[in-house]
């Protein structure tokens, strides 16, 4: 007998309606699903499917499902949807929009392409970045810059640097931060980022939160960019002296 549980990952109250699966799940096939268009937090069907195999591996069941991230079927035991996420109506029919519904901007100082007195943040963009808060919040930054370059009367010309974190929950105490841009890694830290770890768990879990409720919505916070160079001034020492011996 096989128990079939399915839920679909926009709601906030839904991880409720998963975990009751999850924790009776034993048998069959275990489906995530990444949709073929934009999504909000690119990783989080993997983080979903990376946690149900660890409790299933701590249950002593994993042997016996089949995880498949991929598209829906039609015959399942646990189906986790993530869905396509799209700009709201009234920007998706404004002349702002490009044809895909999003903002219609320069990928670079985030100027609108239509009105030069107008500029995007956030996810409702048609910047190539992964829509998350980490990028959110080097958005401010650019603009910080450049809405005080316009409102002087000149042209804005700080470029937002592509940062995005999908800090991906691989288990119940371990995490990947996954910091990137379009041209690869982006990493903050001078730790081994490559790998899952508990430090980078105890991050997601008690940090971020903290950083995104008390810094990042109240303008206190405009990214790690400048943490970044910090640690590789750090790093790049550690190295020439590690060199030098």
């Amino acid at each position: 007998m096989v128990n079939s549980w399915s839920t679909l990952l926009v709601f906030p109250a839904l991880p409720v309606l998963i975990l009751p699966g999850v924790k009776t799940f034993w048998d069959g096939n275990a489906i995530y699903t990444y949709p073929n268009g934009p999504i909000k937090c690119a990783g989080a069907p993997q983080k979903s499917c990376y946690i149900t195999d660890s409790i299933l591996r701590q249950r002593g069941v994993q042997e016996n499902a089949h995880m498949i991230y991929a598209t829906s079927l039609d015959k399942y035991s646990l189906l986790h949807i993530g869905p396509p996420c799209s700009a709201p109506k009234a920007l998706r029919k404004s002349p702002f929009a490009d044809k895909t519904g999003f903002m219609d901007v320069d990928g670079g100082t985030l100027q609108s392409k239509k009105f030069p007195n107008v500029f995007g943040v956030g996810d409702c963009m048609n910047t190539p970045n992964a829509k998350t808060a980490a990028s959110v919040s080097s958005h401010l930054k650019t603009l910080d810059r450049n809405l005080t370059f316009a409102m002087l009367g000149k042209k804005p010309y700080f470029k937002y640097d592509g940062y995005a974190s999908c800090p991906l929950v691989v288990s119940k105490n371990r995490v990947i931060l996954a910091e990137f841009n379009s041209k690869g890694p982006l990493e903050t830290t001078p730790l081994n980022e490559e790998k899952p770890a508990y430090w980078a768990f105890l991050l997601k879990k008690y940090f971020m939160p903290a950083l995104y409720w008390n810094g990042l919505i109240r303008g206190y916070w405009n990214g790690p960019a400048t943490i970044r160079k910090f640690s590789r001034l750090v790093d790049s020492k550690k190295r020439h002296g590690s060199c030098e011996l």
